[in-house]
């Protein structure tokens, strides 16, 4: 361990703080112990350290980090700079660590920290990024993870963020008792935690694995739970439709503003839209995990570091100058420290303030910019993102169908829809998919209005690049032809052969076929069917 008031370096100085000016903050964990009452504080610190050592054995393969400041990585034998400190100070004792690592055509660091004094300990670990290059160019995407160390910690012990306890597995929320915690979970406005909810369809998550990876993905800066149908109808009724997620679906509630905060601050994906373009359900799985961690983790980059932490690190520098200037020697370097000090110590605060004002204002530019949010925030084509439906998910069929008729001007709904729809089960489809293969019917009948669409195999083809199976029929039997033909909207019955196909090889009552065929005259899609395959 190295002594507790190290030799003054000031280069070595300089560099820390520089660093934070020309390194780009990319994710933040800030936490403390919940039972710092009933634990051995410096016992705790040394277990700390051990797993931080740990985990730099495991990227270098020796212990060669305990003695030297430039390590090689096991990773293609790189080299890593490792600064390490240790305080001791009447505020209380800690440790850190700084690891810079080499990252493609820049840099990654890892910085890491530990204190405590009588009534707190802390846990601070902050992760950056910049390039070497001086040149302007566009910014390198990182996609952060958390750090193993952190994670290995993390569950250790009980951690709170802020007033949040911090979850290290998954909150199964079932029936309706289940729905009650969530429900206070959710509108709890002291928390500081944003929450990733998982919901059923059918008894199944979107896929098995997505909970648990969310979970390990997130350790320290989310909850995650998982809900059934039970949960989630109690949310519905309690909360409203627009509150609520089912059938598939997963939610991001970030921490609650107050009692008037709006459902469209809370991002929602239905099961198929996260399906969409999708190769399988494990595909889904992992571009939504991808996303929401990414989400996530960059909210955090820009917390502070913890109070305790910063008034040990003043402390010690502090006492250093104080030392220097006791025996005379380093006067100049020690006035400099000072005014340095001092100049930090005001930047600082004048950040802070700026921070909270900032917060402010873009509180109040929220409510303005929702539209170009929805439309516009969640779409990136280098990273895949899925982007979040932007109206709440219908509950059954016929309130899919509704929806459509209210929504879509480009489709016409015939008389026979609304008896197709009644014999299906409520919640074939599921109903969101429903919608959105409507949704995508009247898209590309505004393209053929507008002449932006022609027929044929381009007609098709946008079909398919939707993700929505479009057949016809032919060689059809008289009384084939007879159970196809229905009323076109008009009052007139029509012959409708082409049609979607939502869904299959599930039982007839789940089995959705919407026929449509166009009509160029009113430069529409007439839907003449909703309900099972005809036969």
């Amino acid at each position: 361990m190295a002594p507790p008031f190290p030799r003054i370096n000031r280069l070595t100085y300089r560099h820390d703080w520089s660093i934070l000016h020309i390194m780009r903050q990319i994710a933040t964990y800030s936490l403390s112990r919940a039972d710092v009452d009933s634990i051995d504080l410096p016992a705790t610190l040394a277990q700390c350290r051990a797993f931080v050592d740990g985990w730099l054995t495991s990227k270098t393969g020796n212990d060669d980090h305990l003695t030297t400041e430039q390590i090689v990585l096991k990773n293609g034998g790189r080299h890593a700079t490792l600064q390490r400190e240790d305080f001791l100070t009447p505020s209380g004792t800690m440790f850190a660590i700084t690891l810079t690592e080499p990252s493609g055509a820049g840099r990654f660091q890892t910085y890491f920290a530990c204190s405590y004094d009588d009534s707190d300990f802390v846990l601070f670990c902050q992760l950056r990024t910049a390039t070497d290059d001086v040149a302007l160019a566009r910014v390198n995407r990182y996609s952060p993870y958390c750090p193993e160390v952190v994670r290995k910690i993390v569950k250790q012990g009980r951690w709170l963020s802020g007033m949040n306890p911090v979850e290290t597995d998954v909150i199964a929320c079932v029936d309706r008792d289940g729905g009650r915690r969530l429900q206070e979970m959710i509108w709890n406005f002291d928390r500081t935690l944003p929450i990733v909810v998982i919901s059923e369809y059918q008894e199944f998550p979107l896929h098995p694995n997505l909970s648990s990876g969310l979970a390990y993905d997130l350790v320290g800066m989310a909850t995650v739970v998982e809900i059934d149908a039970g949960a989630s109808w109690l949310i519905t009724e309690q909360q409203g439709r627009e509150w609520s997620c089912y059938g598939g679906a997963v939610r991001l509630y970030w921490p609650m503003r107050d009692e008037h905060d709006s459902p469209f601050w809370h991002p929602l994906w239905t099961q198929s839209k996260l399906l969409s373009n999708a190769h399988d359900t494990k595909h889904a799985a992992g571009r939504i995990r991808n996303q929401i961690r990414r989400m996530i983790l960059s909210r955090s980059a820009f917390r502070g570091e913890p109070a305790l932490i910063r008034r040990i690190r003043t402390e010690h520098l502090t006492d250093q100058v104080t030392r220097a200037k006791d025996r005379g020697e380093f006067e100049e370097l020690s006035r400099a420290y000072e005014r340095e000090n001092s100049a930090l110590k005001d930047k600082i605060e004048s950040l802070e303030d700026q921070v909270i004002e900032l917060e402010k204002k873009n509180e109040e530019l929220a409510a303005q910019v929702r539209q170009l949010d929805i439309a516009k925030r969640w779409q990136s084509s280098e990273m895949g993102d899925i982007e979040p439906d932007d109206v709440s998910p219908p509950t059954t069929v016929m309130e899919a169908v509704n929806l459509a008729r209210t929504t879509y001007n480009r489709l016409v709904f015939g008389r026979d829809v609304n008896e197709g729809v009644k014999a299906l089960n409520a919640t074939a489809g599921p109903p969101e998919k429903v919608l959105r293969y409507l949704q995508v019917l009247d898209k590309i009948a505004t393209d053929l209005a507008t002449g932006a669409l022609s027929g044929g195999e381009q007609y098709q083809q946008k079909f398919r690049d939707h993700g929505v199976h479009m057949s016809g029929e032919g060689g059809l039997s008289r009384a084939q032809k007879q159970m196809r033909t229905w009323d076109d909207g008009s009052g007139e019955r029509k012959l409708f052969i082409s049609h979607l196909k939502v869904n299959e090889k599930t039982s007839p009552d789940r089995c959705v076929r919407i026929y449509f065929e166009w009509d160029n005259k009113v430069q529409k899609f007439k839907v003449g069917w909703v309900g099972r395959h005809p036969g």
